[in-house]
């Protein structure tokens, strides 16, 4: 079994038309699923699936597009995608293991993980610290109890904050 908590990034080869799992320390392994399926996989290993995990993160950011995936509370494993989820471009990134974010053009960036290994990815710096704020804004909400009002607000219909 695959441990997610040492998992880099997902990544889809179009040509091998298999998935490459980069796990920390140089180990990668390789899949015939899509990178969001195994990611629907470890959602539902952990109590919900990929859409439910996508629609929370959402309806608590207000947002409408490329949300972060809280795969596991437990093992703070949140990934964001690159681009549109189901896109072959699309990388999958764990944001609590990226040590750093370097801009390389004005469309592409660096991103080195905290074992060292480095990506070069197709997406600006800024919508990449974009990504990452989300994820660590989603963190931090998740993780805080709610308050009354909140909880008001939610059985009465209304949108929570």
């Amino acid at each position: 079994m695959i441990n997610i908590y040492n998992l880099n990034h997902l990544k889809y080869d179009s040509v091998s038309h298999k998935t490459f799992l980069y796990l920390e320390y140089g180990e990668v392994l390789e899949s015939d699923k899509k990178p969001w399926q195994i990611l629907d996989d470890f959602c539902k290993y952990h109590g919900s699936t990929l859409k439910g995990r996508m629609e929370s993160a959402k309806e608590v950011l207000h947002i409408l597009q490329k949300p972060p995936v809280l795969v596991c509370l437990y093992m703070d494993c949140i990934f964001f995608p690159t681009s549109s989820y189901k896109s072959n471009d699309c990388i999958w990134i764990q944001a609590r293991l990226v040590q750093s974010i370097k801009a390389q053009t004005s469309s592409s960036c660096e991103i080195t993980f905290k074992d060292g290994s480095c990506i070069l990815v197709p997406i600006g710096y800024r919508a990449m610290q974009r990504q990452m704020s989300r994820c660590q804004q989603y963190y931090d909400t998740i993780t805080v109890p709610m308050k009354l009002e909140q909880v008001k607000e939610m059985i009465q219909g209304e949108r929570y904050e």
